[in-house]
């Protein structure tokens, strides 16, 4: 077998000239795109560094949730599961007065209003007079509102006393939400109509 001259023509020139083109264009493609994905290693690393820190924040604050859920409900519990009865009322009072005399307010009457029934709950109103210094009445609302469960100042009025010796006089009435009566009172009908 005699092989001969291989002879190149203008075509067999545009082909090899593609294919060089081709595999350079790949060759570029295969070196920049790794090159350019390791560029964006680092900060996808980083991002997933703070994700990870942000889950365990988050983790954290679950569990510190879950722990204050079971000690709330345990203290409910305790307190019997719910809404104080009626008969806890005076506890109540007496928590308000010792509360007024560290506060340095002195409480001169307290009046209990006609308790109004709700679907579920029955609101007791008791209504307070007294005179202080106006911090020390602040400083019993604060203590009324962080100490005592179920219990709400729903007005106040404070009117300056005669002298500077005899501080304000002071009036507020608070609403207890109580465990609704055992027993309901029969509806009274004022008048009845033939059929």
């Amino acid at each position: 077998m005699k092989t001969g001259r291989i002879q190149l023509g203008a075509t067999d020139a545009v082909g090899a000239s593609i294919l060089a083109i081709i595999v350079g264009i790949g060759a570029m493609l295969i070196v920049r795109g790794p090159l350019r994905e390791s560029k964006g290693l680092a900060t996808a690393r980083q991002e997933c560094a703070r994700i990870q820190r942000e889950l365990t924040e988050i983790q954290s604050n679950r569990q510190q949730i879950v722990q204050r859920m079971e000690s709330d409900a345990s203290r409910l519990k305790d307190q019997g599961g719910g809404l104080p009865g009626i008969r806890q009322l005076e506890r109540y009072m007496t928590h308000v007065t010792s509360l007024a005399s560290a506060s340095g307010v002195t409480i001169d009457s307290l009046t209990p209003s006609p308790q109004l029934e709700r679907d579920d709950h029955t609101d007791v109103y008791v209504s307070f007079t007294g005179r202080g210094p106006f911090l020390s009445f602040h400083r019993l609302l604060r203590g009324i509102e962080q100490q005592l469960d179920y219990v709400d100042v729903t007005h106040f009025s404070i009117v300056k006393g005669e002298s500077a010796h005899a501080g304000c006089r002071l009036e507020w009435s608070l609403r207890l939400r109580v465990k609704p009566s055992a027993g309901t009172e029969p509806m009274k009908v004022s008048h009845a109509v033939e059929p």
